[in-house]
């Protein structure tokens, strides 16, 4: 099956909002650390630590239960909510994503009807769609998932956009591409490709605008439970 998917989507004591950073002890139950972390209160001022925090936390992947995948759905939506255009805090996000997709496909299954999976994907989605605010382009490559996120004028896409994923002898992602021209993408060379038409492109605006592309390359478990699950993304 295809591995592609696209969207066109400290302790401060005394403070009002304090956050402690987090610290893994040996043998302390990751889902425990997980639940904890997701009730903390997500600011400006300490996203960037926190968005780590949960970066770090999501490493120890052996014993994530959904209880804890829950957690990180609800800790990645804490931090989309900060609405922070932030090149550190969007990589802590694909990092913290990359590392879930490590975690056991029972577990995601037991999530969907929370909808855990199709958060996760929405809220990196989200936060890519933050950073772009900015006109900030991002690439992010990892062992499960390859990001780009880029902005292109609309006069550069007389015959529309795609997006591929390109054949390779390995079973890692990390070979999107974006195609400028949608009729550029090679026959025969690619695991999934989509193509948006010039005339789906015009609907967005005058060719003086910017189009927002962003193309996101999964391992198969996430868009398994997400979209195969039928799940809302």
């Amino acid at each position: 099956m295809a591995k592609f998917s696209v969207t066109v989507y400290a302790i401060c004591e005394g403070c009002a909002s304090s956050y402690a950073y987090t610290t893994i002890v040996a043998g302390e139950d990751i889902n425990t650390v997980l639940t904890e972390l997701s009730e903390n209160t997500v600011t400006k001022e300490n996203v960037t630590q926190f968005s780590y925090d949960l970066a770090e936390a999501t490493n120890i992947t052996e014993d994530i239960n959904a209880a804890g995948l829950k957690a990180v759905a609800l800790a990645l939506e804490s931090i989309i909510g900060v609405d922070l255009p932030s090149p550190e805090v969007t990589l802590s996000v694909v990092e913290t994503i990359d590392n879930i997709l490590n975690i056991d496909e029972d577990v995601f299954e037991a999530t969907v009807d929370h909808n855990a999976p199709s958060r996760i994907v929405r809220s990196l989605e989200e936060q890519l769609t933050i950073i772009q605010k900015q006109g900030t382009n991002f690439t992010g490559s990892r062992t499960n998932i390859d990001v780009q996120a880029v902005q292109i004028p609309q006069a550069r896409l007389p015959n529309g956009i795609g997006f591929a994923s390109i054949m390779q002898s390995s079973a890692d992602v990390g070979n999107t591409k974006i195609f400028t021209n949608a009729e550029a993408i090679p026959d025969g060379e690619v695991d999934a490709s989509i193509q948006l038409p010039s005339d789906v492109i015009s609907q967005f605006g005058s060719k003086g605008q910017v189009f927002d592309a962003i193309s996101l390359d999964f391992n198969i478990i996430l868009i398994y439970c997400a979209i195969k699950r039928a799940c809302v993304v």
